[in-house]
């Protein structure tokens, strides 16, 4: 089974990459959750709030997997993203 070789475990682990590393990016950056997510939401609003140039949007009603659950409106979002200039002043949204 894939899981039970522990070398390639560790080598797609989080740690490997240096998640701290992802606060240093400085171009425009849309994080997508659901209200239900898997993830914790503080860890969600953390990466939020230290990327200066991102964007939130949270689903309301889903889960983690919030594209599929409801692809309209993610898609949505991602147009809305790269569509319109960033602003400092509109980073949050919760899409409806």
């Amino acid at each position: 089974m894939f899981w039970r070789n522990s070398e390639r475990k560790e080598e797609l682990s989080l740690k490997q990459y240096g998640v701290h590393r992802m606060l240093t990016i400085n171009v425009p950056f849309l994080v997508i959750a659901g209200d239900h997510d898997l993830i914790n939401l503080d860890h969600t609003v953390s990466l939020f709030t230290n990327l200066p140039k991102s964007q939130l949007y949270i689903v309301p009603h889903a889960s983690h997997l919030a594209a599929i659950e409801n692809p309209e409106l993610i898609n949505s979002a991602i147009i809305r993203f790269l569509n319109e200039p960033y602003t400092a002043i509109d980073r949050y949204y919760f899409v409806k």
